[in-house]
């Protein structure tokens, strides 16, 4: 049991240190492009000596971002899905109430993440809406014009089918106390999409899929963060067949 009970601790473990590895990679890349555009923007008297200064930021930069690349493509961290089949095993061979836990907060780690994935899918169409309209001269005729919704209105049925059912049991999972605060997230009424008729509207609507997004990146951390101390904590009294 403490070998499969170390492999699921140092797999979560290795998830964490992959995501903070991948946003210390991104924010490196943005400052990169900020200092590529610097220095192809900068002018006046100074230009010379501001270029030198960007250029050797950007290769401060790069030096430090091609080794984390090169480490990031070096791992291969465990799935959510593989994560909870494998307590599941654990649980079915040794039963205890720390294993059950486990199971039920990886199983609804796996949910969260299903539901983030339907979530950027119609974020990604709802934005294909918006640009559609980008390259109309009449910002009047923008603001006032009919939407063409094509691109997420086949995607809507089944989101909100989703959005639904995740909510729920998000509600059942908060109703077991496994962490010391409830989570939450945001209601967005994206029934109205089939309905929308402004830009403004759609606008708004976008705006909202952000930090609902990023409630739910929050809830995936709190639930790997809790599986991780719970997996560390000593074992519960095992359970009689």
């Amino acid at each position: 049991m403490t070998q499969d009970v170390q492999w699921i601790r140092k797999a979560l473990i290795q998830r964490k240190e992959y995501d903070a590895l991948q946003k210390e990679i991104e924010t490196l890349r943005i400052e990169l492009l900020a200092a590529d555009y610097e220095a192809e923007h900068a002018s006046g008297w100074f230009t010379a000596k501001k270029k030198q200064a960007l250029i050797e930021k950007r290769d401060i930069l790069q030096a430090r971002l091609s080794p984390l690349e090169k480490n990031l493509q070096g791992l291969s961290p465990a799935s959510l899905r593989s994560l909870a089949d494998q307590s599941q095993l654990l649980n079915n061979k040794h039963p205890s109430a720390t294993t059950e836990r486990l199971v039920e907060i990886l199983n609804f780690a796996v949910r969260t993440e299903l539901y983030y994935t339907a979530l950027t899918k119609l974020d990604s169409a709802l934005n294909e809406c918006f640009v559609e309209q980008i390259n109309v001269h009449d910002q009047a005729a923008i603001t006032n014009k009919t939407i063409n919704l094509s691109p997420v209105l086949p995607l809507l049925p089944a989101f909100l089918d989703h959005d639904a059912c995740y909510r729920n049991q998000l509600h059942a999972f908060n109703q077991k106390s496994f962490l010391a605060q409830p989570l939450r997230l945001q209601r967005v009424d994206f029934a109205r999409i089939s309905v929308m008729d402004r830009r403004s509207e759609l606008r708004f609507l976008g705006k909202q899929c952000q930090p609902l997004k990023a409630e739910l990146q929050t809830i995936l951390r709190k639930l790997e963060d809790r599986a991780i101390c719970l997996i560390s904590e000593p074992a519960g009294p095992r359970k009689e067949n």
